[in-house]
């Protein structure tokens, strides 16, 4: 099935949207370009679609927390928020990269990735904290502004 491209100046000429993708299926695509002079076409492309019915972390104990997961520990709910041991409520979302939105109330959303943590990426500030141990009353380190906080 073909989808043309908006050329009309509405949109972006480049982007498709596709309803009823399946999870956990992959997806075959093809660009292609017409003109008088004939056709010319891409070379295939696949898209996975992730199956949405599992969640970025490994599993829970029996009282429903995650324990010793590279994050830490924290007790995940079916809406994404989650309690985290160190950073309290918040919420999270992986990316397609293997990392992590994580949106917290004062700092706004932060990303990590498992070889990253406990650095966090500030999305607001634009720059890096390192979360402290729990035995700091601090809760990061600010690289930019060489503060705890």
């Amino acid at each position: 099935q073909r989808f043309p491209a908006d050329l009309n100046g509405t949109g972006d000429p480049y982007l498709v949207s596709l309803d009823g993708l399946q999870p956990g299926q992959a997806y075959r695509y093809q660009a292609y370009a017409r003109n008088q002079v004939g056709e010319t076409l891409s070379a295939m492309g696949k898209l996975s679609i992730g199956d949405d019915s599992s969640p970025w972390w490994v599993e829970t104990d029996s009282d429903g927390w995650v324990r010793d997961s590279w994050m830490g520990s924290f007790l995940p709910t079916e809406s994404g928020w989650l309690f985290h041991a160190r950073l309290g409520w918040t919420y999270a979302q992986q990316d397609e990269v293997g990392g992590l939105w994580i949106w917290l109330k004062e700092e706004g959303w932060l990303w990590s990735r498992a070889d990253l943590f406990p650095f966090l990426y500030s999305n607001d500030r634009g720059n890096w904290l390192y979360l402290l141990p729990e035995r700091s009353d601090a809760l990061f380190y600010d690289y930019a502004t060489e503060t705890v906080r």
